[in-house]
């Protein structure tokens, strides 16, 4: 089953006539991999934790710009 905090949440922003739904960035060891679709790539038996930052917590991580939360993924390696 998927996390819920994976799923799309909240309206859709309207941006330059693109529709597009508010996703959080992911962080791998620190560094800035992407959007979430960027986990598949991965190694599930890399992994050592996943923790959700939620908005306010991966601004003062990561800086701003991280509206929707950040995906903090950290390996074992």
């Amino acid at each position: 089953r998927r996390p819920e905090f994976l799923r799309p949440q909240g309206p859709k922003a309207f941006t330059r006539g693109v529709t597009s739904t508010r996703m959080p960035a992911v962080y791998m060891n620190g560094l800035l991999m992407g959007e979430t679709r960027e986990l598949v790539r991965i190694p599930i038996e890399t992994i050592k934790e996943i923790r959700y930052l939620d908005e306010v917590d991966a601004q003062q991580k990561f800086g701003l710009g991280n509206v929707a939360g950040a995906i903090v993924v950290t390996t074992k390696y």
